[in-house]
C-alpha cells in the first residue's frame, strides 16, 4: 500500500480563490497544491466559535461542498471539503466504464488512481492539521461511494485519521469480480489486491480507531443486508442521526 500511496507530512501550498461569510462560519474556496504544479478544488468551512475545534475532511465528488459539509461545520467543525484529482468527472453518464481513461493513464506513467487520490486526502490532512484553529489530535474524514475506498487507504497508512465514516461504499472488491456488473471499479482498482486482501483488511488496519460503515452496497450502488459491523439508515432518514453519533 505504502508503494501506491505517497506520504508528504509537509502544509501544502494553498490559494485562497474566493470567501463567502455566513451567520455560523466563514467560506472560503481553495486551491490546494497536492503535487509541484497540481491543484485540486477544495472548501474551507470555518466556525467563528473560539479555540481549538475538530478537524473533518470532506470527500466530494463535486466542487461544491454538499449539505453535509454545513452540517458538520454547523457542530463546530472546521471542515475542508475537498475534490480529488480528475473530479468531477465529464462523463458522469458512463458509470459502467467510470473512471477506466484517467486509470488507464495512470498506470502508463506506473501510478495508480486510488493511490493518487488517497495521496489527496492526506494532504487534505496535512492542511487541517496545520491550522492553530483545528485539534490535530480530533481529525476525522467520512466518504460515500466509491471514495470511501481511497480514504480507506488513506486511513490505514496515517493514524491522525482519528474517525472514519463510510457512507453507501461497496463493501468488498472481490464482490465485483464474482458478478457481471459493476459501476466505478476502475476508481478502486488496486494491482495484486484481491490475491490476499479485502475491503475488510483494510478496516481492521485501521483498529482500533472508530470505523462508521453506513448502508454497504454492492458494486451496483445497491444498499445491501450484510452480516457484520454495518450501520443502516431507517426509510427516506437522512444523516442527522449518524452525524450525531459519528461527532460525538
Amino acid at each position: 500500500m505504502r508503494q501506491l500511496v505517497n506520504l508528504a507530512g509537509t502544509t501544502p501550498r494553498v490559494r485562497v480563490v474566493a470567501e463567502t461569510f455566513t451567520p455560523g462560519w466563514d467560506t472560503q474556496t481553495l486551491l490546494l497544491e497536492t503535487e509541484p504544479g497540481l491543484e485540486i478544488h477544495a472548501t474551507l468551512l470555518i466556525p467563528r466559535t473560539p479555540g481549538r475545534k475538530p478537524g473533518v475532511i470532506l470527500v466530494e465528488a463535486q466542487v461544491s461542498p454538499s449539505n453535509l459539509a454545513t452540517q458538520l461545520a454547523a457542530r463546530g467543525a472546521v471542515v475542508l471539503a475537498l475534490t480529488p484529482r480528475g473530479l468531477p468527472r465529464k462523463d458522469e453518464e458512463r458509470a459502467f466504464s467510470g473512471d477506466w481513461l484517467a486509470n488507464t493513464r495512470a498506470w502508463l506513467i506506473g501510478r495508480n488512481l486510488p493511490g493518487m487520490r488517497a495521496f489527496d486526502i492526506l494532504r487534505g490532512l496535512d492542511l487541517l492539521a496545520s491550522r492553530p484553529d483545528v485539534d490535530a489530535a480530533s481529525v476525522r474524514a467520512v466518504a460515500r461511494d466509491v471514495a470511501g475506498v481511497w480514504l480507506l487507504m488513506a486511513a490505514a497508512l496515517d493514524n491522525r485519521l482519528t474517525r472514519i465514516w463510510i457512507d453507501r461504499t461497496p463493501y468488498s472488491l472481490r464482490l465485483a469480480l464474482e458478478r457481471p456488473l459493476h459501476k466505478n471499479l476502475h476508481a478502486t482498482l488496486l494491482p495484486g489486491f484481491c490475491l490476499k486482501w479485502d475491503l475488510d483488511d483494510l478496516r481492521q488496519a485501521i483498529a482500533p480507531r472508530g470505523v462508521l460503515w453506513t448502508d454497504p452496497t454492492d458494486w451496483m450502488n445497491k444498499v445491501v443486508p450484510i452480516v457484520g459491523d454495518f450501520r443502516y439508515r431507517g426509510f427516506e432518514e437522512g444523516d442527522e442521526r449518524m452525524v450525531d453519533e459519528w461527532m460525538r
